[in-house]
């Protein structure tokens, strides 16, 4: 478990910040500079990418997709902890970039 956790964390920054900064650079330019909005586009490509990773994983060690709708309050647990470090990336991208 500790092995998905630190690497899903590091697999989770860099698409968050190859995705995160081109967002936040047309959002800066269409003069969209709210904080919450870091945090929410943060929020969704965390757990967008958590949830790639994962069906990345299944499919390469497995050979087979995931099935999500075996355990709901593991998978809404997940997402939302992938989605708080997405928002942390996203609210650095804001405080750096800003």
């Amino acid at each position: 478990m500790r092995f998905f956790l630190i690497t899903g964390t590091v697999l989770g920054y860099v698409p968050t910040w190859l995705l995160g900064l081109p967002a936040f650079r047309i959002l800066r330019a269409l003069n969209y500079r709210s904080l919450r909005l870091a945090l929410a586009l943060g929020f969704v490509m965390g757990a967008l990418t958590w949830v790639g990773f994962v069906t990345f994983l299944y499919a390469y060690f497995l050979g087979s997709v995931p099935s999500f709708s075996s355990n709901w309050t593991d998978l809404i647990c997940w997402l939302f902890a992938t989605g708080a470090l997405g928002s942390l990336v996203g609210a650095t991208i804001w405080l750096i970039a800003d």
